[in-house]
């Protein structure tokens, strides 16, 4: 008994340190108000757990919405109309493009942002984020309707279909399928993809046929990360000459500028590894392997 008395008073204390408006507790049973669950209470590090999750967050989220006052809500919703009439207002009988780019949040969510522009003859014209929804999944489906819906928001008497003549997109085949399905309603509307995504594809393509030279990148970026001695021995062998570039794979373009350093600083590449102990780390050794291959510096080239 005395040891049920003391857990009891362990949860009280629990309840008021974390809130009396979050958790609420019996002689037993530590219990969550806002997601409407049992919590742990053996240690106190289970309830921080529980708190910093995402679902606990999010339904903290909604119940602190529906618990605004009115006037807060009415604000909101005023501050929201008034926006969209100003947009309404200034593309009113104009020419519009329409992007439509998707991510993932932190739950793992579809999120995808609707931005609109206009089209104008002697000025680049005016952007406006137009819609933000959360999707259920991403398809061409679902972005299709999305397109539909953002429009409407923009023309709720009407869509005016022949105002849209431009659709701006990534190129994953989604997208690509939706522009094609968007064509057949939005006939004068011409979908293209965006340039930056195209060139990195390109980048990707010249990496993905040149196996070993991604392999000599990747070893030598491992051979110098975190190695302070070994960026010591290397300003010390070549003097005057930048270390090796860490290029990362999802930012475009680096891992070509990691070529041209490679072509043009070879030579002292080389003579820096072969300085080092195999036998150190295994990238060092295949990094040995690959700059005394032949094949190596005329594939860089």
């Amino acid at each position: 008994m005395p040891k049920i008395i003391n857990y009891s008073a362990r949860l009280r204390n629990f309840v008021k340190e974390f809130g009396e408006d979050i958790f609420s507790c019996d002689n037993a049973v530590l219990f969550c108000k806002v997601c409407g669950v049992k919590v742990s209470a053996e240690k106190k590090y289970n309830i921080q757990q529980h708190i910093t999750r995402g679902k606990h967050i999010q339904q903290l989220n909604i119940r602190n919405q529906q618990e605004k006052p009115k006037s807060q809500l009415l604000v909101t919703d005023q501050c929201y109309t008034n926006t969209i009439n100003k947009i309404r207002d200034f593309v009113r009988n104009k020419n519009v493009w329409v992007s439509i780019d998707e991510t993932t949040d932190v739950e793992g969510r579809y999120v995808a942002n609707v931005i609109i522009g206009t089209l104008e003859v002697n000025n680049p014209g005016k952007i406006f984020l137009l819609n933000s929804e959360v999707l259920e999944k991403a398809n061409h489906s679902t972005i299709s309707k999305l397109f539909d819906r953002s429009l409407f928001i923009l023309w709720p008497e009407g869509i005016l279909h022949d105002n849209v003549l431009l659709f701006v997109s990534d190129a994953a085949p989604y997208m690509v399928k939706s522009g094609k399905s968007l064509q057949v309603i939005y006939s004068k509307m011409v979908h293209i993809t965006c340039l930056a995504h195209g060139l990195h594809r390109v980048a990707e393509q010249i990496r993905i046929n040149f196996p070993e030279i991604n392999s000599l990148i990747s070893n030598i970026k491992k051979v110098f990360l975190k190695a302070p001695y070994r960026k010591n021995l290397f300003k010390n062998l070549a003097p005057g000459i930048p270390l090796p570039p860490e290029p990362i794979i999802t930012r475009w373009g680096t891992w070509l500028n990691a070529i041209n350093y490679y072509c043009e600083h070879f030579l002292h590449i080389k003579n820096v590894i072969l300085q080092l102990d195999p036998d150190d780390a295994l990238a060092i050794k295949n990094a040995k392997q690959l700059v005394e291959n032949p094949e190596i510096e005329e594939n860089l080239i």
